[in-house]
């Protein structure tokens, strides 16, 4: 029985959007309100996630997000220092060259990411959790 009265009002909703009569154009107002919502919602989400997708398309890509280090990168290996500067030609480099780009960025950020490394290692150290339980442990094998 309940199902009946579903289909009905879904068919009162449906055609009842074009003419504005009586009570459907509360129908109206509310199912175009609803829907501006949701549409709200999709711009905003749909943005973040692709201009997430971005930002992370170049860090694999490339090895770094910032387009004046990838131009910098660009001018100082000889295969790619005739290119022009431009999102464009960035976006469309060959899976050779942005190997080229990506192993250069690598290379030149590799002390920095192990100083990073070594940094967060001895950070863990000084966690007092960690250095109760060294204690306890020196304690223990006395």
């Amino acid at each position: 029985m309940l199902f009946k009265y579903t289909i009905f009002g879904m068919s009162n909703i449906v055609y009842g959007i074009a003419s504005n009569e009586g009570i459907i154009s509360m129908y109206n107002t509310e199912i175009l309100g609803c829907f501006g919502a949701l549409m709200i919602f999709l711009v905003v989400f749909l943005g973040i996630g692709l201009c997430t997708a971005y930002i992370y398309r170049s860090i694999e890509m490339f090895g770094t997000f910032s387009l004046k280090e990838i131009y910098e990168t660009m001018d100082s290996i000889d295969a790619t220092k005739d290119f022009v500067r431009s999102r464009r030609v960035i976006n469309n480099l060959s899976v050779e060259y942005s190997l080229l780009i990506k192993q250069y960025i690598d290379e030149k950020h590799r002390e920095q990411k192990i100083k990073n490394l070594e940094d967060k290692i001895n950070s863990l150290y000084k966690d007092p959790a960690i250095v109760r339980s060294k204690k306890l442990e020196a304690i223990s094998e006395v």
